[in-house]
């Protein structure tokens, strides 16, 4: 049925979305454009809710490793430090490094590549090692299986 005077069905029969999944960083705009444009709606009668979502679930990241050289603070590349035992020592000095997971970034050297996994897992497993990780609304620190 067409409504020339609404751009919406009476109030009554508009509903809120039920949930919202969005990774948290992504998540931010949609978020705040959905809620103007609520609120404005709202505001006009338009529609008889006041907040565009029941629930928000908001992903966690997937997280690299990252190793810091101590004394300069620099992310370092894999070929600019050692893994010894237990231990990361930056090449240069001999220091024990900084290890810590971050949010992966090609600045900070801790990125994965998806294709490389896919080839070697395939994807049906790397989806459930993602899943199978943490709960959706954690960071997964993801690390390869070989003591990374």
């Amino acid at each position: 049925p067409r409504d020339n005077d609404r751009p919406f069905p009476p109030p009554s029969e508009s509903q809120a979305v039920d949930v919202y999944i969005g990774g948290v960083e992504h998540a931010v705009l949609h978020l705040l454009y959905a809620r103007f444009i609520v609120k404005f709606l709202y505001s006009q009668s338009d529609i008889a809710f006041d907040e565009p979502f029941k629930k928000l679930i908001t992903q966690g990241m997937v997280q690299g490793k990252t190793v810091k050289d101590p004394e300069t603070g620099e992310f370092l590349q894999e070929h600019q430090y050692d893994r010894r035992k237990d231990n990361v020592i930056v090449k240069s000095t001999g220091k024990k490094a900084i290890t810590s997971y971050e949010k992966m970034s090609k600045s900070k050297h801790n990125g994965v590549s998806p294709l490389a996994l896919l080839d070697k897992w395939g994807s049906d497993a790397l989806r459930l090692a993602m899943l199978m990780g943490v709960k959706p609304e954690d960071n997964l620190e993801w690390a390869d299986n070989d003591g990374n």
